[in-house]
């Protein structure tokens, strides 16, 4: 199984926030608990709330979204939603009426226009302007969608704070290996949750059936084919960007995790 981050399955949401829209099919997310998220279904993703994919099934979708950093610049004015908020829920996530489906997809479009404005536009500073227009756009009917379904009256919940319990542990976990990947050492990420190791791998086995050691080789794997399979990078060179001491050790690390060479996956794409 790939342990991936929402913006890692979909990378065009990579520096991207706003809300997703599923068209079709189904998709299982966890960050505080586990999410189905089904058509009709709206949730918010950004570069905080980054949930974990856990399975999807023809999901599609469609977004309205603005620039991660002109995001938090606008909404978070209004909203505290980073994921040590005590006064909203950490994931928003909530079922529309076909009415509201025809409006975001009618929303949706008048983005797209105003975007493909600013890809035509030559002048630079015309170009910058439409596209903050674009941003403002998707910020505005954001917004709209928060103070029509968030429910304030559970702000004061000490339950929507996600520093509370462990649960916050293996999400975390999967971030830091994404983030750190050049550290394969357990310990290194027991450290990162300030637990000792026997403590930290309890927790990560009831939380995900497999041992941390695992879950480490199942995502630095997962990074490795990425990287095989969409940068121009040679094998020398990702062995490097792994940490690996050399390819050789690289080659033979990946060969044990996925019974290819790494010249032998790249030959199958």
């Amino acid at each position: 199984m790939n342990y991936q981050l929402l913006n890692q399955a979909f990378p065009k949401l990579h520096d991207r926030a706003g809300m997703i829209l599923c068209t079709k099919g189904e998709l299982v997310l966890t960050f505080d608990t586990t999410y189905l998220i089904k058509e009709g279904d709206l949730f918010c993703f950004n570069t905080i709330l980054n949930p974990l994919v856990l399975s999807q099934k023809d999901f599609e979708f469609i977004t309205i979204d603005a620039n991660a950093n002109f995001y938090y610049n606008q909404v978070l004015r209004y909203f505290d939603v980073s994921i040590v908020s005590k006064d909203l829920p950490a994931f928003f996530s909530t079922s529309i009426s076909q009415k509201e489906k025809e409006m975001f997809i009618l929303r949706k479009k008048k983005i797209d226009k105003c975007i493909e404005e600013a890809q035509k536009e030559k002048n630079i500073y015309k170009k910058k302007t439409i596209e903050n227009l674009a941003n403002l756009y998707s910020v505005e009917y954001i917004l709209e969608i928060l103070i029509n379904h968030m429910d304030f009256s559970q702000s004061d919940k000490n339950n929507y704070n996600l520093l509370s319990g462990q649960h916050h542990i293996p999400i975390h976990f999967i971030h830091n290996i994404n983030t750190h990947y050049t550290e394969r050492n357990v310990e290194f990420y027991a450290n990162c949750a300030n637990l000792s190791i026997s403590q930290f791998t309890r927790i990560i086995k009831e939380y995900f059936g497999k041992s941390p050691t695992d879950i480490i080789s199942d995502v630095i794997i997962n990074i490795a084919e990425t990287f095989l399979t969409k940068n121009n990078m040679t094998i020398k060179e990702i062995s490097s960007e792994l940490n690996f001491p050399d390819q050789y050790a690289f080659q033979k690390y990946f060969k044990r995790h996925t019974g290819l060479t790494p010249t032998e996956f790249k030959k199958g794409i």
